[in-house]
């Protein structure tokens, strides 16, 4: 039974070690939101579908290439947040405006003709993709939460490799710090999808691109999660195994010292 025990618990071991390795790659990759948006014909409803655009980020950058209709341009997107505002915008590097004054200029209604950006009426309770701009909320704790998985899922290899190669005495290093550390890295890594597809569904899916090419483009079941999100909800899998692997093995949360430090301590050795 007890070699049983190890072996499942060092599957644990490398099940962490693959839920880190997928969200890593998650958030270092830059393909969360994928989309093929449509240009719309000028002074018509009809898209034209000859137009081919491309883009891609994550929740650090991303790249683009769009067709308003007379040739393509490409530039690079970086993701920007007014903390103080509540928001962020995913933004060309084509724009000479910075980020954050166009963040302003755009809940403000101030119109920059130097810079030639030309922002329309807006009402308070216009949604933040009509204006371009995304929830900070959501898109920070996304981060945090995926952040705090890879943490906690450390913790759980390293308390995995001391349950393999020791003898654990209190309770917090042995069966109940197992299933405490996969548990709250299965919880953050599921958190972390949650948000970013809470925040792809009301703001991204409909709109990511700028208040002024809002009108210009149909993304609309055009835009979709794209192969770095993903990754997150295969985390959230491993975790889950690892739980379950820890039932299986027969592993109980007990709260008290174990037979072999009541051994230890009859002896009147403390060991470390």
């Amino acid at each position: 039974m007890e070699q049983q025990q190890k072996t499942l618990i060092t599957l644990t071991f490398f099940l962490a070690l693959l839920g880190i390795t997928l969200i890593v790659i998650s958030l270092a990759t830059d393909n969360w939101v994928e989309s093929n948006p449509l240009t719309i014909k000028n002074g018509t409803s009809d898209v034209d579908h000859s137009r081919k655009s491309d883009v891609n980020f994550g929740l650090f950058r991303g790249h683009r290439i769009l067709d308003y209709g007379f040739g393509q341009r490409e530039s690079a997107l970086t993701v920007t947040c007014e903390a103080s505002e509540g928001v962020c915008v995913v933004y060309p590097d084509t724009v000479t405006l910075p980020a954050s004054e166009y963040i302003h200029s755009v809940l403000y209604n101030v119109v920059n003709n130097t810079n030639n950006i030309n922002n329309t009426d807006s009402t308070d309770d216009e949604p933040l993709y009509r204006k371009g701009l995304f929830n900070y909320g959501f898109w920070v704790t996304s981060i945090i939460s995926a952040a705090f998985s890879i943490v906690f899922g450390l913790i759980a290899m390293g308390f995995a490799i001391f349950n393999i190669c020791g003898k654990p005495i209190e309770t917090i290093t042995g069966p109940m710090g197992l299933y405490l550390w996969n548990g709250t890295a299965f919880l953050f890594a599921l958190l972390d999808m949650v948000m970013f597809l809470t925040l792809f569904l009301t703001s991204l899916q409909k709109n990511f691109l700028l208040q002024e090419d809002v009108d210009k483009f149909v993304l609309t079941e055009k835009t979709n999660l794209g192969y770095s999100f993903y990754l997150v909800p295969a985390a959230v899998v491993m975790y889950l195994v690892n739980i379950i692997l820890l039932v299986c093995s027969g592993y109980k949360l007990k709260c008290s010292f174990g037979s072999e430090a009541e051994k230890v301590v009859d002896n009147g050795m403390i060991l470390y």
